[in-house]
């Protein structure tokens, strides 16, 4: 006899889980840095900061460079970062077989994205896709006091499904999906589980109870944990 799985919900990260956007936020923040004089290489910015929220990552890179900024100076550094990104976006797209993983996935799960990335950076590009009207909660970085590794992202997401309808989800009724170590380690924070891709970082980066090379790979339904 099959074994339904308890799984009930799905929380997705969406730069370089849902949306080829890595690139182009490394971009955005390479030109933010280089108006100071700062290099950030792609490499260096897969490996050390992806996954942070923009405020992060900038004050992370800022301080390394040894050119520590104050709140207001962050502020002013993000909202060049995001005009920067504002005018990259236009290309910025779902992967391929994302739309019909997610109308697959929409029926049977509650569907929620939690990103380090702003709301307004983010609905765009689901629109575009048509799936926007899927999920039932999209968590942006002005949505929570920390980012990851930190659980707020997921714990939000959460709340504002329950929110959404009297049948009541648990952290362990849901799984996240990630491509970084920073979103990992958030998720397990969160009590989730977690299914890891490849995207950015090897497998063996990827602390997450599965791992798949490609969202589009993904069998929710095959999974009981």
């Amino acid at each position: 006899m099959r074994v339904e799985p308890r799984l009930r919900a799905v929380i997705f990260d969406f730069d370089g889980v849902l949306a080829d956007t890595e690139a182009l936020h490394a971009a955005a923040f390479q030109a933010t840095a280089a108006g100071d004089g700062i290099a950030l290489t792609l490499d260096d910015y897969y490996h050390s900061f992806l996954g942070l929220p923009d405020r992060a990552c900038l004050a992370k890179l800022y301080a390394r460079a040894g050119r520590a900024r104050t709140a207001a100076e962050l502020d002013a550094l993000v909202a060049r970062k995001r005009a920067e990104f504002a005018r990259l976006a236009p290309a910025a797209h779902l992967y391929d077989g994302v739309a019909a993983l997610l109308r697959r996935l929409s029926p049977r799960y509650r569907l929620a994205v939690a990103s380090g990335a702003f709301r307004d950076e983010i609905e765009p590009i689901l629109d575009r896709g048509g799936v926007r009207p899927l999920f039932t909660a999209l968590v942006g970085a002005e949505d929570v006091p920390r980012g990851k590794p930190a659980p707020d992202p997921f714990l939000s997401a959460l709340a504002a499904m329950n929110a959404a309808t009297r049948d009541q989800l648990r952290p362990a009724d849901c799984v996240v999906v990630e491509d970084s170590p920073l979103g990992i380690a958030a998720a397990r924070a969160a009590g989730m589980h977690c299914v890891g891709v490849t995207t950015h970082h090897p497998a063996a980066a990827l602390a997450a109870d599965t791992i798949v090379a490609h969202v589009g790979e993904l069998r929710i339904e095959e999974l009981a944990w």
